[in-house]
């Protein structure tokens, strides 16, 4: 029953997302732009290659905790630069944080997990209404001087 209500939820958000994107291509006025986003970049430029945490670009191999631990140590050591060799990285939901440049380059593709184990519960806001509801796939909850750069790319598998 749980999981039904999660996805009428879902749905909810989507059909909500829909409406806000209909009603935000008007591209005459875009001065929200300036109020939104990062200030500055963070600054650190020592470098954490995820494969050295154990990740493995396969594209089989979950690699959400060698992620996390490149990101985590990154952190730990002031910021810097979380990268990846080429290849395809399956994860899950991975938390950016304060001082990373979360750098996904060409020839780098992150694959959203299709289990939804992998996204643990948090608290969020849905379609303007508190909830529980699964982590992103990538996140950045009250950190400050975060980045993603690259050219890679990131496919959901929603």
């Amino acid at each position: 029953m749980e999981r039904n209500n999660k996805f009428i939820l879902f749905v909810v958000f989507l059909l909500a997302c829909l409406q806000i994107q209909a009603t935000t291509l008007d591209q005459s006025n875009l001065s929200w732009v300036k109020t939104v986003g990062a200030r500055k970049a963070p600054k650190g430029q020592k470098v954490f290659l995820v494969h050295n945490y154990g990740a493995l670009g396969d594209g089989k191999t979950l690699n959400t905790q060698s992620i996390q631990a490149a990101i985590d140590a990154c952190a730990t050591q002031g910021g810097g630069i979380v990268t990846f060799a080429p290849g395809e990285y399956l994860t899950g939901s991975i938390f950016v944080k304060e001082g990373v440049n979360l750098n996904i380059p060409k020839g780098v593709t992150l694959l959203g997990s299709e289990n939804i184990e992998d996204y643990p519960d948090i608290d969020t806001r849905v379609a303007g209404l508190e909830m529980i509801w699964p982590a992103a796939l990538i996140n950045v909850e009250g950190q400050k001087n975060v980045m993603l750069s690259g050219q890679g790319i990131v496919k959901g598998k929603g």
